[in-house]
């Protein structure tokens, strides 16, 4: 398959459970703050947490969204039925800059030769790059589209039958208070996706 209808297939499939949060940490936080909360003279209530500029109140509360962000453009892309263009646009929706640009190109491209998929592409594994902040994330993703087929209007496979997990770096920026998806890219080294 070549890098272009490669990155459509990537590009279509995602899908997958959300994040979860550990249980334990969650109670072990509570049980200390009850402690200290019960040894600690009467305080004033403080005012809940202000968003920042980019709408979210914390960075827990930004990466949660970012990830659901990407989860749900995985979502709109298993959801692509290209002879019908109408379904692209939820697709468009979660994309900014060259990614937008680049799958507006591709699915034209795709409705036009008459392509058809089938299957659907999941998250294997997705986690947090180091280096993000409230306004501008990597995800490392793990996607498994090895159940998508591709195939051109007569009927010739397009789509490569041992394809592996791929390994993307999802570049998103936040846009007053959504995320967007900036790039979608192959990439190397760790995380595995063993």
């Amino acid at each position: 398959m070549d890098n272009d209808l490669a990155e459509i297939c990537v590009m279509a499939t995602v899908g997958g459970m959300g994040h979860p949060c550990p249980l334990f940490a969650l109670l072990a936080a509570s049980a200390v703050t009850a402690t200290l909360t019960a040894c600690a003279p009467a305080i004033a209530p403080t005012a809940p947490a202000t968003p920042s500029s980019t709408g979210f109140a914390s960075d827990r509360e930004a990466f949660v969204a970012a990830e659901a962000t990407y989860r749900a453009y995985v979502d709109t892309v298993n959801a692509v039925d290209f002879s019908d263009p109408a379904t692209f646009e939820p697709m468009y929706a979660y994309l900014a800059g060259d990614a937008l640009d680049t799958s507006k190109v591709r699915y034209t491209e795709g409705h036009a030769e008459g392509y058809v998929a089938t299957g659907e592409s999941n998250i294997t594994k997705l986690s947090l790059a180091s280096d993000s902040d409230r306004t501008h994330a990597y995800l490392f993703v793990c996607m498994d589209d090895t159940e998508v087929t591709v195939v051109d209007k007569h009927g010739e496979v397009l789509s490569t039958p041992d394809r592996q997990i791929q390994k993307l770096l999802v570049e998103m920026r936040v846009f007053i208070d959504e995320w967007k998806i900036m790039s979608v890219k192959f990439r190397e080294g760790t995380p595995t996706c063993d």
